[in-house]
C-alpha cells in the first residue's frame, strides 16, 4: 500500500460520521401542561365548602418533568432506550383574613418507567433529527392537604391517593453533537390513559362529589418540551 492510499484512508476515517460507542446515558429537563380536569372538578368542589368566600391561586399550571435512562444505538437510524420520569403540578385554593385562614393544596406526582425508540430522519456529522416514541407505566402519586386556623386554635389533615396508568408520548428531538456528547431539544405531546384514584390507606375510591358513580383520577395529558444530553460511554 503506497503511503498516498494510507493518507487517504486515515483522512476518510477522520471525516465519516462513525461513532465508536452505541451505549451511552441520557437526561431530559424541561416543562409540561397536564390536563388534569377532574383534580380541578375536586379543588372546585372543596372551595365550595368554605363557610367563606375563598378563591384559587393556583390550579395545576405548567409545570417541571425530567427523565433519565440508557439508550442503545441499534442500526444508523434506530435507537432503543428505557428509563424513569417524574413530573409534578398541583393546585391550591385559601382564605385569609385577621381571624384565621383556610388553606387546601393539591400536590400531584407522575412517576413513570418505559421504553423509548427513536428513528433518525436527518444524520450529519454535527446534527441529527429524529422521531421519537415512548411507552410507560405511569404511577400517579396525589396528596391533599388541608389546614383551618382561627386564632390561636387550628387543625390540618393530609390524605393520599395513588393511581396506575399506561401512557404513549411522542415527539421529535434535534440533537447537536460534540465528540461523545449530544445535547439539544426535544419536544412532544403525551397522552395518559389516567387511571383512578384510591386513598392509599383505605383503599377507597376518590369519588366524583357532584357524580358518585364515578372514580376521580390524575390525568397527565399534555405537550413537553425540553432540554436532552446523551453521553456515550462505549
Amino acid at each position: 500500500m503506497t503511503t498516498r492510499t494510507t493518507v487517504a484512508l486515515l483522512l476518510l476515517l477522520c471525516l465519516a460520521p462513525v461513532r465508536s460507542q452505541d451505549m451511552g446515558v441520557q437526561f431530559s429537563v424541561g416543562v409540561a401542561s397536564f390536563e388534569m380536569n377532574d383534580l380541578k372538578i375536586l379543588q372546585e368542589h372543596i372551595l365550595s365548602t368554605y363557610p367563606v368566600e375563598g378563591k384559587i391561586t393556583s390550579s395545576f399550571p405548567v409545570f417541571t418533568f425530567g427523565e433519565f435512562g440508557v439508550v442503545k444505538q441499534m442500526s444508523p437510524t434506530l435507537r432503543l432506550g428505557g428509563g424513569y420520569g417524574i413530573a409534578t403540578t398541583g393546585g391550591k385554593c385559601s382564605y385569609r383574613d385577621y381571624s384565621g385562614s383556610i388553606v387546601t393544596e393539591i400536590q400531584a406526582n407522575s412517576h413513570r418507567l418505559g421504553g423509548y425508540a427513536s428513528y433518525s430522519l436527518v444524520d450529519v456529522d454535527w446534527l441529527g433529527f429524529s422521531m421519537y416514541g415512548r411507552a410507560a407505566l405511569n404511577i400517579s402519586q396525589i396528596e391533599a392537604f388541608s389546614s383551618l386556623y382561627v386564632g390561636s386554635l387550628g387543625s390540618t389533615n393530609t390524605d393520599k391517593y395513588r393511581s396506575f396508568s399506561p401512557d404513549l408520548s411522542a415527539g421529535g428531538e434535534l440533537l447537536f453533537r460534540l465528540g461523545d456528547v449530544e445535547l439539544g431539544l426535544e419536544g412532544g405531546y403525551l397522552f395518559n390513559l389516567s387511571g383512578q384514584l384510591a386513598n392509599t390507606d383505605s383503599r377507597s375510591d376518590l369519588v366524583d362529589p357532584g357524580d358518585p358513580d364515578r372514580v376521580l383520577s390524575a390525568d397527565w395529558t399534555g405537550f413537553r418540551a425540553g432540554l436532552k444530553v446523551i453521553v456515550w460511554t462505549r
